[in-house]
């Protein structure tokens, strides 16, 4: 009997130290990150480009006049050094004109909130390598403005399922601040960059 309790705590002591030393070995690497990011040619602007050979979320009968692109706002948090999750917002105002009736405009404000999760394939001191997916929902605050008619303004809400797939994405700086790049499609948009910051 006191073989055995001597073997369990010699176990118990190893598994407490191994932990102790995994802790101590990723102290170095921050566990949250926030980031800020802006994306171009999202799912909204590609669909309505392509007429009706998709289905587009956006209420455009023609090629939009002004766009701001997707501005992110990400957080994330580290369940192992090289995998992250956390939650994405995201932001994008679609403007377009009625060419058949002049002064009517249609404005988009799409709005989406996405669980998403990071992987790193490569995690150096100033580069890195990762994917990164994510979905949730969008909701499109859509309103019609005609100059003519002031008081005849029309408003709708739409909402739809929101997802962006970044494949390929490279990340340079220190570990507590850096810019990022990513490669993909989705409603954050085919190309994204920004900057983020850990701690």
């Amino acid at each position: 009997m006191k073989r055995i309790t001597f073997i369990i705590s010699i176990l118990l002591s190893a598994v407490i130290c191994a932990n102790a030393q995994y802790k101590k070995k990723n102290d170095n690497y921050p566990q949250t990150e926030i980031s800020v990011s802006i994306g171009i040619a999202s799912v909204p602007i590609i669909s309505n480009s392509l007429g009706g050979h998709f289905s587009s979320p956006i209420d455009c009968e023609y090629e939009p006049e002004m766009a701001t692109g997707a501005i992110g706002l990400q957080y994330l948090h580290y369940v192992r050094r090289k995998a992250g999750l956390g939650f994405v917002a995201a932001y994008e105002s679609i403007n377009c004109k009625d060419e058949d009736h002049e002064g009517v405009e249609l404005k988009n404000n799409f709005i989406s909130f996405m669980p998403t999760a990071k992987g790193y394939w490569f995690r150096g001191r100033i580069i890195g390598m990762y994917s990164r997916i994510a979905g949730g929902v969008y909701l499109n605050l859509y309103e019609k403005h005609d100059d003519l008619f002031a008081d005849m303004k029309q408003s709708k809400k739409k909402a739809g399922f929101a997802w962006q797939a970044s494949p390929i994405s490279i990340e340079v700086g220190t570990k507590n601040f850096s810019a990022f790049v990513e490669a993909g499609f989705g409603y954050q948009g085919v190309a994204v960059a920004g900057i983020k910051v850990a701690f």
